[in-house]
């Protein structure tokens, strides 16, 4: 569900969009488009046990989205839904900070990042995220475990402080927040 709402919205990016700021400081869409399409290939070499490639970097990506993002990044998340759905989830592979954790924990990671990527694209191109509640309540308390163990990586800022995720009872809201998204960025 959640590589299929990420799909939908980069389906959506128009060439002139591609210089388009995001909620994320500093960022664009294009290098967005490009970090969800890295998520999409680390997740899956992680899962398979394998060393990523040296251009395989979240936080600072490369432009791996060549002429058409949307064309290579249905390619990455076919691969990476293989990697997983193929795999045992009980077994452990290397997270994205470099520690060993369960795969089911993986997944959750590869779905938190992809739903707020998803979100940020969406709020960028000014299109609806296609995210359902559900899917966000299932990631909020994930969420609020996880993301205060990757704001401690001293190599880069992972992740603003959170928000305050109490103003509101939209479960993506709330799950935007605890991720230190600003609701109204623009």
């Amino acid at each position: 569900m959640t590589q299929s709402s990420e799909q939908s919205i980069i389906d959506q990016v128009k060439y002139q969009q591609l210089s388009w700021a995001c909620p994320c400081r500093g960022w664009d869409v294009e290098m967005l488009l490009n970090k969800m399409i890295t998520s999409a290939l680390l997740f899956s070499t992680l899962c398979r046990g394998e060393i990523p490639e040296p251009d395989v970097n979240l936080l600072f990506p490369e432009n791996v989205g060549g002429a058409d993002a949307s064309i290579t990044f249905e390619a990455a998340s076919i691969d990476c839904f293989a990697a997983f759905e193929d795999s045992v989830l009980e077994e452990e592979m290397m997270g994205p900070l470099g520690e060993i954790i369960p795969k089911s924990v993986g997944l959750l990671v590869r779905s938190l990042d992809a739903t707020i990527n998803t979100w940020d694209l969406a709020q960028a191109i000014d299109v609806d995220p296609e995210i359902a509640a559900e899917q966000a309540l299932e990631l909020i308390s994930f969420a609020e475990e996880f993301l205060p163990k990757v704001r401690t990586q001293t190599d880069h800022v992972r992740f603003a402080p959170a928000r305050n995720p109490t103003n509101t009872t939209d479960p993506l809201e709330k799950l935007v927040l605890l991720s230190g998204r600003n609701l109204n960025w623009f």
